[in-house]
């Protein structure tokens, strides 16, 4: 029914590149995409529920602007109603009745947190001093986190009552998602609070499962369904932040790319982000890149995939070129048959392998090139890197790391631009040390 935000990525495509997508998959099944529009702003859509009704942010032009949160069902839906003090709000997650919650700030002067309930129409605070709502299920039981004695805890809502989550030994926690059965999950501290774990609890609530890492040091649960599987991203020794599933005690691992799965639907269906790939699938272990997914040639980046619902429908956000610009707005993708048409016309992609590198890496094309070629590199800048002249029949380019000058290149994001006779693909990876 929801999903948190994952945090805004440390790099954004530049107007000046418009990243276009391809997909380089034989699959038969793909998604459609249509942009969550709202009036005047950049968005994310960050919950859908059963009958695909979106709930996210708009975030207006100017620096005054403030947040608000949005319905959207094909069209923007407004709250008219709210309290009197609310100056801006966010939303976070909508059941299958159509009631929010998410975050409100009150008072102009203080700014204080509370968490929000409602439904169209009407907002409302739920009452609860420097809080914020994070999911709701049918039931209205709601979850979040609550400041107690300057310290962050977990807490579940219901029929007016508030009950504050423990913790895992340390002094801290966070509850983030809450299935149909009031199986509640999210993040606690152990002793000493240097450190945070993924949990599970149940009604009623009294203490905490930890649900481990992958051998590193901590973890978080994002997501929860129905039977009570969980999702989010855990540890490995060398410190890297996985997608990952919990579930009948154990931690598995969604594909080799850093990141964080942040739902899962009845049928278990993944979605999430990997750092540098953008918004991902994953369906009984295998996980793949969205934009590998959609329509060529869409016009579209896909960086976050927030919620799926049980029709497989999935809502997130993207870069979508419109014209010269690229514009940050939300999308909804709902399962279609390809046609062979459109598969063929997928063709030639460009794809870095593996898409974050410290070094080498591998730029793969989709099928053999019909023609000459070039495959221009760029840093986020848009300062060149590298120019790689290609020869009719070329299907990759091994590229070491290295601008033309043989200096390593820059840290960040690294764009790729290949160009041959009527055709065009652009992709990025991202250069780490």
């Amino acid at each position: 029914m929801r999903r948190l935000l994952l945090s805004v990525l440390a790099f954004a495509a530049p107007a000046w590149l418009s990243l276009v997508f391809t997909s380089q998959s034989a699959a038969a099944t793909g998604y459609s995409i249509t942009p969550v529009f709202t009036f005047n702003s950049r968005n994310i859509a960050s919950s859908l529920n059963a009958s695909g009704l979106v709930a996210g942010d708009r975030y207006p032009a100017g620096v005054d602007g403030h947040v608000s949160g949005f319905l959207w069902n094909g069209m923007e839906q407004s709250f008219a109603s709210y309290p009197d003090d609310l100056v801006e709000f966010s939303l976070t997650a909508v059941n299958n009745t159509g009631t929010i919650t998410g975050t409100g700030w009150f008072d102009a002067t203080l700014f204080e947190s509370r968490a929000i309930t409602g439904s169209l129409p009407t907002l409302e605070d739920l009452g609860i001093p420097s809080s914020e709502g994070s999911d709701i299920n049918d039931a209205g039981q709601i979850v979040g986190l609550r400041v107690e004695n300057g310290h962050e805890r977990g807490f579940i809502h219901e029929a007016g009552t508030t009950t504050t989550l423990g913790t895992l030994g340390g002094t801290e926690s966070r509850a983030r998602g809450v299935n149909e059965s009031g199986v509640v999950i999210g993040d606690a501290s152990l002793l000493g609070d240097a450190v945070r774990h993924a949990f599970r609890t149940e009604p009623p609530w009294s203490t905490l499962e930890d649900l481990g890492t992958l051998g590193g040091a901590g973890s978080v649960a994002y997501g929860i369904n129905g039977a009570g599987v969980a999702v989010g991203s855990a540890q490995a020794a060398n410190g890297v932040s996985f997608p990952v599933v919990f579930t009948g005690g154990a931690v598995q691992q969604l594909g080799n790319d850093a990141g964080r799965a942040n739902a899962i639907n009845a049928s278990g269906v993944v979605v999430g982000s990997l750092n540098a790939a953008g918004a991902f699938r994953a369906i009984n272990g295998v996980v793949q890149n969205l934009n590998d997914l959609i329509p060529a040639n869409s016009g579209w980046v896909l960086w976050v995939a927030s919620d799926v619902n049980d029709a497989g429908e999935i809502v997130g956000w993207g870069d979508q070129t419109v014209g010269a610009a690229v514009v940050q707005r939300g999308f909804i993708l709902r399962p279609v048959t390809l046609s062979v048409d459109e598969l063929a016309s997928s063709q030639p992609a460009l794809r870095a392998i593996p898409s974050v590198t410290s070094g080498p890496t591998r730029l793969a094309f989709g099928r053999p090139l019909e023609g000459a070629g070039r495959l221009t590199l760029y840093d986020v800048t848009g300062r060149f890197l590298r120019l790689f002249e290609l020869e009719a029949g070329a299907t990759a380019v091994s590229w070491d790391g290295r601008d033309e000058s043989g200096r390593q290149a820059p840290i960040g994001c690294i764009f790729g631009r290949l160009v041959t006779p009527g055709v065009e693909a652009r992709t990025r990876l991202f250069m780490v040390r």
